[in-house]
């Protein structure tokens, strides 16, 4: 199994779409920083006001970076060449779910946390919030991410393929966020 997770880690970091998704995600956070006037902010100011309101970003380039991971080699047939090579269903699977968990959430903390750490370099961190309690509010938010990653990789898997499975996924996380922020 954890040649799988080796094999999908190579083959996740010299795939474009994720480069892509990473470079676009980030440059649409740097510019949330501009769009929000969070420009002049300090970094306790960002936490405490912006940052709640960029989630829609975060949990987007989720869904599009787990639906990519876990659903890729369903339209090339990697994974029955995996299976013949003597791997276990089961092996397969957990090998791609284990690596798409990781670099969801770890593309997405990176996204986050990267204008928080910018404007905390530019403008200093401030008063308004205590600096261990906003590390442990970002620490706790892998737990959301999780959840909402194993709603991608359960889509992306009864779909079986990648494109479907962003697109369910997308509706069904992106839309439910959506209608609860209406509502």
């Amino acid at each position: 199994m954890w040649n799988i997770v080796r094999s999908q880690n190579y083959q996740t970091i010299r795939d474009n779409f994720i480069i892509i998704v990473f470079i676009v995600f980030t440059a649409l956070m740097l510019l949330m920083l501009f769009v929000d006037g969070a420009a002049s902010m300090t970094g306790a100011e960002y936490f405490n006001g912006v940052m709640g309101e960029n989630e829609i970003i975060i949990v987007t380039m989720n869904v599009f970076v787990v639906t990519r991971i876990i659903a890729q080699d369903y339209n090339d047939k990697t994974i029955n060449y995996e299976m013949l090579t003597g791997h276990s269903r089961k092996e397969v699977y957990w090998a791609r779910v284990i690596t798409s968990l990781i670099w969801g959430v770890l593309n997405c903390m990176v996204v986050m946390l990267l204008p928080l750490l910018l404007l905390t370099m530019l403008n200093g961190w401030g008063n308004s919030a205590d600096a261990t309690e906003a590390w442990l509010h970002i620490g706790l938010s892998v737990f959301p991410l999780l959840r909402l990653s194993c709603i991608s990789i359960l889509l992306s898997t009864i779909m079986k393929n990648s494109f479907k499975g962003l697109i369910i996924s997308f509706v069904v996380t992106d839309g439910t966020m959506l209608i609860c922020t209406l509502l």
